[in-house]
């Protein structure tokens, strides 16, 4: 059986924890190479991993390594010239969320993978959830009606991560929670809306807590690139982002995501409105409110969940093998950039 070659750059947690240990586990995959611009961090996990190659330059990666897939795994403002140079090099593309910085570098992919025919696959994890899968199957039956609503909501109480690092560097990372969170909210909803166009667009941000320390901050996500100095720290994103979207098939949906809220604990649940039935879920259980025999009725489904990010790799492998397209497409990705786009042009313009 032939292996392909694969790579990653990057060194970080999603490097190692999501696409290496993920990717590693397939036999028909063979770890060629690894690339980030501290290349002592790049060697920790070669050994790790047994990558005979380490780099701390993509082109070099590329030009000597005859890749067949790369996970790019770098700040989202690296994304898009590290894509542009996996497709000139005919390597599939396997990118973590969210694609590029905007709708622009979303098109300007677009127009250069033309001439290319890459697959290039966006790392949005959440749609491989078994409770998402039983949802999307569910609506795809017709068993919930029409949905004409989603409320979509992922605050935290704190967990700014890498306070004053590239996070919340707006020039490296494109925003705050709305482009790290609510990416992914959005792209679910519009995911389990089979991708209307949305009509109208208005949204707000906030920036309220950029004066935590390393004490004030700890929650999830609050890792460990905080500058050891305040006066060192870059901190001109958003905290908190809401937004309201209409779509051209009359259905709505509302999102609110933060890193950094006074609320009593951190939330993460997506509600769909049914005409027939009713969803709430957090991503890993689902609840399901409707009607039998003329009474209301709470169902709760028993859920194996399995590992997401294995289904999420086999979904991008089969894409290549088959030659089909991929499930997380850059068509997708350039809708939700649209909407992330127009939301903080709503909101306050962090400058």
């Amino acid at each position: 059986m032939k292996k392909l070659r694969y790579g990653v750059i990057g060194a970080g947690w999603v490097a190692d924890r999501k696409h290496l240990k993920t990717y590693a586990q397939f036999p028909n995959i063979e770890l060629v190479a690894i690339c980030n611009h501290q290349i002592e961090r790049a060697q920790l996990l070669a050994e790790k991993y047994q990558i005979p190659f380490v780099f701390d330059n993509y082109e070099k990666m590329f030009r000597q390594c005859q890749l067949d897939i790369v996970s790019i795994c770098s700040p989202n403002a690296l994304h898009l010239p590290m894509i542009e140079a996996a497709i000139k090099n005919h390597v599939h593309i396997h990118c973590e969320k969210p694609l590029v910085l905007n709708e622009q570098e979303a098109e300007r992919i677009l127009l250069l993978n033309q001439d290319h025919g890459v697959k290039i696959f966006v790392g949005m994890n959440y749609r491989f959830n078994t409770a998402i899968k039983y949802l999307k199957e569910l609506l795809t039956k017709g068993q919930m009606g029409e949905v004409y609503h989603i409320k979509a909501i992922w605050n935290r109480r704190r967990g700014i991560p890498g306070l004053g690092g590239w996070f919340t560097n707006r020039k490296l990372a494109g925003g705050g929670p709305l482009i790290d969170l609510g990416v992914h909210l959005i792209d679910l909803s519009m995911y389990l809306l089979e991708f209307p166009n949305p009509i109208h667009i208005t949204g707000q941000t906030y920036a309220h807590f950029s004066h935590l320390d390393e004490q004030q901050n700890r929650g999830a996500w609050a890792i460990d690139s905080i500058p050891k100095s305040k006066s060192d720290r870059i901190v001109d994103v958003e905290d908190m982002a809401i937004a309201l979207i209409k779509f051209d098939n009359n259905s709505t949906l509302y999102i609110e995501t933060s890193w950094a809220a006074n609320i009593k604990e951190d939330q993460l649940q997506i509600e769909l409105f049914g005409t027939n039935a009713g969803v709430k879920t957090d991503g890993k259980s689902i609840e399901v409110y409707g009607e039998l025999n003329g009474k209301l009725v709470d169902i709760k489904p028993i859920i194996y969940d399995d590992d997401s990010h294995i289904i999420e790799v086999q979904s991008f492998l089969d894409s290549i093998l088959h030659d089909t397209v991929e499930e997380c497409t850059v068509e997708q990705a350039k809708k939700v950039m649209h909407i992330i786009d127009k939301i903080y042009k709503s909101g306050i313009r962090l400058e």
